[in-house]
């Protein structure tokens, strides 16, 4: 089992070694270099932006982002209200940082902009709350994502949600439908990669004392306030760098937050075209049209918002 620890792992203590960010940055750098030569090959411009660059920087960035809203929420106690009390509660930065971060450097940085950004709420209990991946069933994020890494444990645990990393023998049903959706539709992580990213709104889960899953609307409005202020902040941040072309929002409350976020990011403000926000149906099994992730074979077929549905699988051919 992980060992228990109430600090972060070492790798997000601060970025890279010098001797690592090079060798990291070599990487990236030779990543881009051959997917630059792929889409100039291909007669591609994948949403150039200024000083000509197709690709986004490695992602660095996108890790400080996360860094900083690590540090907005740390150390910080949820109660909930006295209808949906809390008991406990986990950062999965605190936690499950080492993989975060490399799931973030590898498929977030080094890659084409005008991508689609795919937004969800907050860790599933038996997918990211174990991998520090968004929806991150094990087995997509062990054998098809490739991402790899120490997972600690939270410093208070819930003993029906125990975290066991990559060792968890329970299956995440959203993130199995989202990632196999994926998976049938690219084959590949890294195709995937070069099309989509995927991040969770709100790096926190709340636990009631039987071990029930509290969704952040259902906190207090002041806990809910510090959750917008901070995680919305990093969303749009993401947004700023990443510079998608669309938003794909899994689920109506991570909806809201995306057109919040958008408009906070001043990209639409910029003159740099219109960046969209599409709406999908959750996979989660509560959901009712969770199914369709199942059986669908183009993003078309889980939007909410139609009208805006003609546009989201050119990002797929």
């Amino acid at each position: 089992m992980p060992p228990k620890t109430k600090k972060r792992s070492s790798v997000a203590a601060g970025l890279a070694p010098a001797a690592d960010r090079k060798a990291g940055d070599s990487s990236c750098s030779s990543r881009a270099t051959k997917q630059g030569r792929r889409l100039k090959a291909e007669g591609g411009s994948a949403g150039a932006e200024a000083g000509g660059s197709t690709l986004v920087s490695c992602g660095d960035e996108l890790v400080r982002i996360s860094r900083r809203l690590h540090d907005s929420l740390k150390d910080r106690k949820w109660k909930g209200t006295s209808k949906q009390p809390v008991s406990c509660s986990y950062n999965v930065l605190e936690y499950a940082s080492e993989t975060n971060e490399a799931y973030t450097q590898r498929y977030g940085g080094g890659r084409p902009f005008g991508r689609a950004f795919v937004v969800g709420m907050n860790p599933g209990p038996w997918g990211m709350v174990q991998t520090g991946v968004p929806f991150g069933e094990v087995g997509f994020v062990r054998d098809w994502l490739k991402v790899q890494g120490a997972v600690g444990r939270p410093s208070k645990e819930h003993t029906k949600r125990p975290v066991h990393g990559f060792d968890c023998q329970r299956s995440e049903v959203s993130g199995t439908r989202l990632w196999g959706f994926f998976e049938r539709r690219f084959g590949t992580a890294d195709a995937w990669g070069d099309k989509m990213f995927v991040y969770n709104f709100c790096p926190l889960t709340f636990m009631s004392s039987s071990g029930g899953n509290i969704t952040p609307d259902k906190l207090t409005p002041a806990e809910r306030e510090v959750i917008d202020e901070a995680c919305g902040e990093a969303l749009a941040e993401m947004i700023s760098a990443l510079k998608p072309s669309v938003v794909v929002a899994v689920g109506n409350f991570a909806g809201s937050k995306c057109h919040e976020a958008v408009k906070a990011s001043g990209l639409n403000a910029a003159g740099k075209g219109e960046v969209e926000v599409v709406v999908v149906n959750h996979p989660s099994p509560a959901s009712p049209t969770g199914v369709k992730w199942e059986k669908a074979t183009c993003l078309n077929e889980l939007v909410l918002n139609s009208s805006k549905s003609k546009e989201i699988d050119r990002f797929l051919q």
